[in-house]
């Protein structure tokens, strides 16, 4: 062989491993960015088998990207619709540090006092998150056992929520702190060490857009 065609296998040779040397570092460097995430949900598709019916009290699918909550009840034997996902795999093993993360669209309410967000559950507490058209924001905690329910968290905001919002709750060292478009609402107690199941809600008459769902470990805040 030439020492031509010497020189030009060792460049072409140099470049390939430089490419693989490249393709790994930006390997890592997506997966280290990316472990973060617990669940990364944007409903474009329902691999997690997130509950979709129809019926005269709730209308729930995916569609589009899109997550949609409707109660449809005019009835008094109901205050809200829930739903969540078969797999709840996602809950399992969650680090004492997380964040949840999503955002919301309003679409329709009936009623002055509509409210949506999230519900947390373990095995006897539960935890809504409730974000009310008018602004105010509210924590409460339910014991199954007791039948008590204690509002934790009540504060208004400046503006009445009329499009969308995104709602972040940071779950850390037995409390959690709720933020509405990255506005600090306030700390409230948490007493679940172990989820059993996370719920999208929306109040009696009214249709909610939930756009993505996200779990994230986080560093832990003192």
């Amino acid at each position: 062989m030439g020492t031509f065609a010497k020189k030009s296998m060792n460049i072409k040779f140099i470049r390939f491993y430089n490419c693989i040397t490249l393709l790994i570092i930006v390997s890592l460097y997506s997966c280290k960015k990316n472990d973060k995430f617990i669940l990364n949900e944007n409903f474009d598709s329902n691999k997690l088998a997130w509950i979709e019916e129809s019926s005269l009290f709730h209308c729930i699918k995916i569609d589009s990207g899109y997550y949609y909550i409707s109660n449809c009840d005019t009835s008094s034997s109901t205050d809200f619709s829930s739903t969540t996902s078969l797999d709840k795999s996602y809950l399992y093993n969650l680090p004492k540090s997380f964040e949840i993360c999503t955002k919301i669209k309003l679409l329709y309410y009936k009623h002055e006092n509509a409210s949506f967000g999230i519900i947390l559950n373990g095995a006897s507490l539960q935890y809504a998150f409730s974000i009310h058209r008018v602004g105010g924001i509210s924590v409460y905690e339910y014991d199954n056992n007791s039948k008590k329910e204690n509002l934790l968290l009540s504060r208004d905001s400046e503006y009445e929520i009329d499009d969308e919002v995104i709602c972040k709750i940071l779950i850390n060292d037995g409390k959690s702190t709720i933020y509405i478009d990255d506005y600090n609402i306030g700390e409230s107690k948490f007493s679940v060490n172990a989820l059993q199941e996370l719920r999208l809600f929306t109040s009696k008459e009214s249709k909610i857009a939930v756009d993505y769902l996200t779990i994230k470990r986080t560093n832990k805040r003192n």
